[in-house]
């Protein structure tokens, strides 16, 4: 059974989406709310990803709810709360399903390797795990960015190039924020930072001066290549 106005609001706190002209609240609804962390289905990593929230859409679909809201799916560390990220336009590595037909240069052997399926199957029982999950699925989607560089794939190159150069405003500023996170193992308190760090003008510097700067700017790369993956 499909919506009667044929049409299904998506929404988060921060975005309500809609085929239809007309207000969200001109009448009365039936919808679903839930968090894409709790979004399940067999093969996740114990945590809810694209893969649920598409299979969520089609079930709103099938029985005539019209609404389906979500929490915020951007990017969190530490307590991993949907409401304390640290940006407002990256989405969450954590929520993509790993699928090598969704996700160039991802290999099932690379899946395999990183993620053996005793250590999925331990993700998927009890809590969800995100300070697992996430940089597990960071690891992953960081090796599939290599594959995908010396790979065959102009059309998705092509693609992706787009994606970050008109991304730029905000992609560039989040990636080296990122990279220093990564450089202070994953705290995001600036403050506790090294005075260079805490500016665009000092963390540009140190990035241009540092003796891996290749090897930082292709994870930082990596980055975007994961917001674009996420963002597909």
């Amino acid at each position: 059974m499909r919506p009667d106005d044929d049409s299904l609001l998506i929404g988060t706190s921060a975005a309500r989406i809609t085929s239809a002209n007309e207000s969200p609240l001109a009448r009365r609804r039936t919808g679903l709310l839930a968090p894409v962390f709790a979004m399940r289905h067999r093969d996740d990593f114990g945590i809810g990803d694209t893969r649920a929230v598409r299979e969520a859409i089609d079930f709103c679909s099938e029985n005539s709810f019209t609404v389906l809201q979500l929490l915020p799916i951007h990017e969190t560390f530490g307590d991993h709360s949907p409401y304390n990220p640290i940006s407002s336009r990256a989405s969450s590595p954590a929520f993509v399903h790993l699928d090598p037909a969704e996700v160039p240069g991802l290999l099932v052997a690379d899946l395999e390797r990183a993620a053996p399926q005793a250590w999925p199957v331990q993700l998927r029982a009890g809590i969800v795990r995100h300070g697992s999950v996430h940089p597990l699925k960071i690891q992953i989607l960081q090796l599939a960015w290599h594959r995908f560089l010396t790979g065959d794939h102009e059309t998705e190159m092509t693609a992706f190039r787009d994606f970050a150069a008109r991304e730029m405003d905000w992609l560039e500023n989040y990636t080296l924020f990122r990279l220093l996170i990564r450089e202070y193992e994953g705290n995001t308190e600036w403050l506790d930072w090294r005075p260079e760090h805490r500016t665009w003008q000092g963390a540009c510097h140190w990035l241009l001066q540092h003796p891996d700067r290749e090897e930082l700017e292709d994870i930082r790369d990596g980055y975007a290549f994961a917001q674009w993956i996420a963002h597909r």
